[in-house]
């Protein structure tokens, strides 16, 4: 039997997914600048490589993780690893451990959120609160988003990564007591993973959302090229301090708070063909004007990296929107393909990034990237609405 979502249950998890959701956010934009301390920045990308990787075979394991230690112990004990593996970023001066302890900390949320995500599936078999519930999963993750840059250049004065990881660090202790305390007695539950090289066979044997599925490809790739080159540009290159960094990204992030009207509106006026599409434009243009420009001013990347998200917005609202209006609960293999896309996402993108600046500078990779975005029309444009 499913416990029901009690009130006790419903604010602990809504309070573990803020906090997590912080530890996470708070270092997502530092990781490429803290990885060229040790790397040269051409090669930053190999790191997420490798945690890319990392990714893929933490999916992979987690239905013997289950098997052996159940749901809640694995839990805890990815809680007291991810701490560690903190811990030691914030210490390490060795490249190898250093790269050595990002790949466990790119696995280790994968695995976290997919137990987050199976904690509250289990309390919403009533579909009567499950739209309640999952918009406040989503609401409280977006406050975490929008209040961590700024804190992060808050903490982050004078390039002391160390403190923003151990900062982060101490957020997981009271997840880890609430986890323990709210969920001692919680059953087992089980998840089938998807193998890697099963994803290209899933993908072909769903052809209603084949296009979809390419088109939140190229939507990961754009995650991953502005998670790992511009926060490198911002401070290397255009020379603006971490405090303005964060104020930044902080206005940036902003459209994620219209992702719940702009899928009103493809249910209502527009379809998501229309919608997809207007997303693709909005971030092509926006990600390509920025080798052009020359200024410092905060305003100004503040507004054109807040275009980019406002495209991002679309993106992914309406491939989440049309995929999940395609599949159902038997659905598993394409559910978990649709998951593994992230960490491809990451990997693709890091190794085109590392390819292009071989070649070029690393103001000139955004063209690359806007090309590449753009493609993404030709998938967009294929899907049919299903208003």
């Amino acid at each position: 039997m499913y416990q029901a979502f009690t009130r006790n249950t419903r604010g602990a998890l809504y309070f573990v997914t803020f906090l997590l959701s912080l530890h996470v956010f708070l270092v997502i934009y530092i990781n490429s600048n803290y990885l060229s301390t040790f790397l040269p920045e051409q090669y930053v990308g190999l790191a997420y490589i490798l945690g890319a990787c990392g990714g893929f075979l933490a999916l992979s394991i987690t239905p013997l993780l289950f098997t052996k230690w159940g749901t809640i112990r694995t839990l805890k004990c990815l809680l007291v690893l991810e701490f560690l593996t903190f811990i030691g970023l914030a210490v390490t001066e060795n490249v190898v451990v250093a790269v050595a302890l990002f790949i466990v900390y790119s696995a280790i949320p994968l695995i976290v959120f997919l137990i987050l995500d199976i904690l509250i599936e289990a309390r919403t078999e009533n579909e009567n609160v499950t739209g309640n519930v999952r918009g406040t999963v989503l609401a409280v993750g977006t406050i975490a988003l929008i209040l961590s840059p700024m804190l992060t250049g808050f903490i982050l004065s004078g390039n002391h990564y160390e403190r923003v990881f151990l900062i982060s660090a101490l957020l997981l202790i009271p997840v880890f007591f609430i986890i323990h305390r709210t969920f001692k007695n919680e059953p087992n539950r089980t998840y089938i993973s998807l193998h890697p090289r099963l994803l290209v066979s899933c993908i072909s044997k769903a052809p209603a959302i084949t296009h979809i599925f390419k088109a939140h490809f190229i939507m990961q790739l754009f995650f991953a090229w502005m998670v790992i080159y511009i926060p490198l540009y911002l401070h290397e290159h255009i020379k603006l301090p971490w405090e303005v960094i964060g104020f930044i990204f902080t206005i940036m992030v902003l459209p994620y708070l219209l992702e719940f009207p702009i899928g009103k509106i493809a249910d209502r006026w527009l379809g998501e063909k229309e919608m997809l599409s207007l997303g693709f434009i909005i971030t092509g243009l926006s990600v390509g004007t920025i080798p052009f420009i020359e200024s410092n001013s905060v305003f100004i990347w503040a507004g054109i990296l807040f275009m980019t998200r406002l495209g991002a917005a679309f993106l992914e609202s309406m491939t989440e929107i049309y995929f999940f209006r395609h599949v159902n609960s038997a659905d598993s293999n394409t559910i978990n393909g649709f998951r593994m896309l992230r960490p491809l996402g990451y990997g693709i993108g890091a190794l085109i990034g590392i390819l292009s600046l071989l070649i070029i500078d690393i103001q000139y990779i955004f063209i690359v990237f806007s090309i590449i975005i753009f493609f993404g029309l030709r998938y967009s444009l294929t899907i049919k609405d299903t208003r």
